[in-house]
């Protein structure tokens, strides 16, 4: 209960001096662009490189209290945080390996986790065991070469041989994963609501968004342990997912409110297309 303590201290103090930071950064980018200012450019790089770099240094020092908890049983544990772009996930955050693979993105349709959040068989994805639903043929993902199946089966090869190498020939794979949606729902009492109109409304083309739900990022578990979250015994992986989700997922959509879904940050883009 205290890291929980902590950490919600913690993101509470970040998350109120975060929106203030990128709505002041979107304050003077918006002045200057109205203006016609010789400084707009230098005042959106500012708006998207300061903000995107505060938010990733608060997901660094999050780092801390996963690795007090999942990192308990596994010190390696990996953490993606993921945003949703059109049909697409794109890694903004990896707790390993090199910055080349930031920006790094995926179709969701090549991806069993995502698709199976999206069919609506749950409002998340846990999978203990990869490589045994890999060989059955019932996990995808675009990192796992499927010509390689039947070797694997023959145990010519070992699990990690199944996963295509990063550019560095660093060779990492997993057996364990959970997936929980940074997303947010509604009911029929706030249909008529300017939130609704303004928010779910707008943003309805996305196949990721229904009429009850939008989700506009991932957070990502990973382990190359099997059953690395059925073995966690001092609490619930899933609910603590849960609330790390949720806590975090505020950023993200600050950072997006205040870039993509900006009418004035379109504009702008439009202009200098």
């Amino acid at each position: 209960m205290n890291s929980i303590r902590e950490f919600i201290c913690y993101n509470q103090k970040e998350i109120i001096r975060f929106e203030y930071t990128i709505s002041q950064l979107h304050k003077s980018f918006k002045e200057s662009f109205l203006k016609k200012s010789f400084d707009v450019e230098a005042k959106y790089s500012d708006l998207i490189v300061e903000s995107f770099m505060l938010m990733e240094k608060i997901f660094s020092k999050n780092l801390e209290f996963i690795k007090n908890t999942y990192g308990m049983y596994d010190e390696n544990i990996r953490v993606t945080i993921k945003m949703v772009e059109n049909d697409e996930v794109i890694d903004i955050f990896r707790s390993h390996y090199n910055e080349d693979l930031i920006f790094s993105s995926a179709k969701i349709e090549e991806n069993t986790g995502f698709k199976y959040i999206l069919s609506g068989k749950d409002i998340y994805y846990l999978n203990d065991d990869i490589e045994e639903s890999f060989i059955k043929g019932e996990y995808q993902n675009p990192r796992l070469d499927n010509s390689l199946r039947e070797k694997l089966i023959k145990k010519e090869i070992s699990w990690k041989n199944c996963w295509k190498q990063y550019k560095d020939n660093i060779n990492d794979y997993y057996n364990s994963t959970l997936i929980i949606p940074m997303s947010i729902t509604t009911d029929n009492e706030n249909k008529d609501t300017i939130f609704y109109r303004n928010f779910f409304e707008k943003n309805d083309n996305s196949k990721l968004n229904t009429k009850e739900r939008i989700i506009w990022g991932f957070f990502c578990l990973d382990s190359k342990q099997k059953n690395f979250f059925t073995n966690i015994s001092t609490f619930d992986p899933i609910d603590l997912g849960f609330i790390i989700t949720d806590i975090l997922s505020l950023y993200l959509i600050f950072f997006y409110n205040y870039t993509s879904a900006s009418e004035t940050v379109n504009k702008y883009l439009k202009e200098i297309e």
